[in-house]
């Protein structure tokens, strides 16, 4: 079954339709161009972290040491999140100065904003409250209220996952998904990137196989409720808030990054491991693989449904 472009799609055809390969490199030449703007931002911060008495120095895992300091540094977490912007603003002028490609291509549209926004974040309310909730009755986490709750914190971070969570579906769902698929087709498309997203993750702390495999199949979540929807509000609203209620207010690490100033703190039960995600959070669990499934099935019954835009 060849499954019919929606209207951003459309759009990237009219307006680029160019070869799939310029897109996929010139995705690896964007993602690579923010991780470059974003290590010369933090050579601050790792000089700051260099200067620490308890790292030895003489000690291979010393640059390990530096990492893990860094990712709990609630300054160094706030400039990381907004530094994503960058990876907008990119994708957008090289999409448009390589491509021809407008921003109607990425699926950004200012009708029903508000309405369709709400929409992203309930779904991430419902998959991730449900993820918690399972976690909860089979026992295999607790929490408590965190002491040191932090109002600004709760903004900043607030405000940086609603950046940082777009930013990565602006790269892969409207500029790399809708480029590939006017050429190889929309199944090919949200494989690719969805196996792309995956591997970007290969260097968070606390990675495993089964965190990779649920990482996969959230790039083919995302994806299908951008086919659907094919408006990247929504989409971009159900990837920033599933990571700031997991992280924000669950208190659960997001793809093994401690977040600052939680409203909860979540405790993974080490022998439940293979079900929580332990340090990696719920994204490297069990649960998050069948509620993801589930959810994926769900969306492909709509795809059955969906007409040919013309």
């Amino acid at each position: 079954m060849k499954w019919p472009l929606n209207h951003s799609m459309l759009l990237t055809k009219e307006q680029a339709d160019s070869s799939p390969w310029m897109t996929i490199l010139l995705t690896f030449i964007m993602y690579i161009a923010n991780i470059f703007v974003t290590a010369i931002v933090s050579i601050p911060f790792i000089f700051q972290f260099m200067g620490k008495e308890n790292i030895d120095f003489t000690d291979p895992s010393a640059s390990s040491q530096i990492q893990e300091q860094m990712s709990l540094s609630s300054s160094m977490t706030y400039v990381s999140l907004f530094l994503t912007l960058i990876m907008i603003i990119i994708a957008l002028l090289f999409a448009r100065w390589f491509q021809g490609r407008k921003s109607n291509s990425f699926g950004f549209t200012s009708e029903d904003f508000f309405r369709k926004y709400g929409i992203g974040i309930l779904v991430a309310a419902v998959t991730m409250g449900l993820t918690y909730l399972i976690n909860l009755l089979l026992g295999t986490i607790s929490s408590q209220m965190n002491p040191e709750q932090n109002g600004m914190a709760f903004m900043l971070l607030l405000i940086g996952f609603m950046i940082q969570g777009l930013s990565e579906e602006v790269l892969l769902r409207g500029y790399m998904m809708n480029g590939i698929a006017v050429r190889w087709g929309v199944l090919a498309a949200i494989l690719i990137n969805s196996i792309l997203f995956g591997l970007m993750h290969l260097a968070n702390p606390g990675i495993s196989w089964i965190a990779i495999v649920n990482l996969i199949l959230a790039g083919i979540f995302f994806s299908l409720l951008f086919y659907i929807t094919d408006n990247l509000w929504l989409t971009g609203a159900a990837h920033s808030f599933w990571n700031f209620i997991m992280g924000v207010i669950f208190g659960v690490q997001v793809s093994g990054l401690v977040l600052p100033g939680s409203i909860l703190v979540t405790k993974a039960h080490e022998q439940h491991a293979l079900i929580n995600g332990a340090e990696f959070g719920f994204e490297g669990g069990l649960v998050v693989t069948v509620i993801l499934v589930i959810s994926c099935f769900f969306f492909l019954s709509k795809v059955k449904h969906l007409k040919p835009v013309k």
